[in-house]
């Protein structure tokens, strides 16, 4: 509807509404008589397109617009705070330290002090052989993590064991 003037449309429309009811002319000029077979679709059509439709139309064309314009602001803002998500998780991966030679072990005996060891070797068959020599100790794995901001993550050793024993069983199946 680019091409329309709305506003002469809206008013011819309201000065129709106060004009007397008025009859379809055909082609020439011609007086379309509704009982005639061959000119009813053109006499529905002049009795339904009335001025007050017009109006209507025009109204609801308005609300339309509005409202688009709305979620194409509101498209506009996500798009925006996506594109800065995204920057911030690049930012993150760059930065990113990796776990591995991150990790240490906590070996805490009932009673005693905890001891820091460090992994040598493969973590699993280090935690493995750790576990046998020692079945009562109890064994946390801490990783450094640097994600712009430090932290640690901790996990306890039998459930990393059970885990990476899942794992293999699940690569076995495969």
């Amino acid at each position: 509807m680019s091409n329309i003037d709305k506003q002469a449309l809206r008013n011819i429309a309201a000065a129709a509404e106060s004009a007397p009811l008025w009859h379809a002319v055909g082609v020439f000029g011609e007086v379309v008589d509704p009982a005639n077979p061959e000119w009813k679709p053109v006499h529905d059509f002049c009795k339904t397109f009335t001025a007050e439709r017009v109006l209507e139309l025009l109204d609801e064309l308005e609300k339309m617009q509005a409202q688009s314009s709305k979620w194409c602001e509101a498209f506009h803002k996500a798009v925006s705070v996506g594109a800065r998500y995204e920057e911030r998780i690049a930012e993150l991966e760059r930065n990113e330290i990796r776990e591995e030679g991150n990790q240490f072990l906590v070996v805490r005996h009932p009673g005693k002090l905890p001891v820091v060891k460090h992994c040598a070797g493969e973590l699993e068959g280090f935690l493995r052989q750790l576990l046998e020599h020692d079945p009562m100790a109890t064994i946390d794995i801490v990783t450094h993590r640097y994600y712009g901001v430090g932290g640690q993550w901790v996990q306890d050793a039998d459930e990393y064991l059970q885990m990476m024993a899942a794992a293999a069983g699940k690569g076995e199946a495969s």
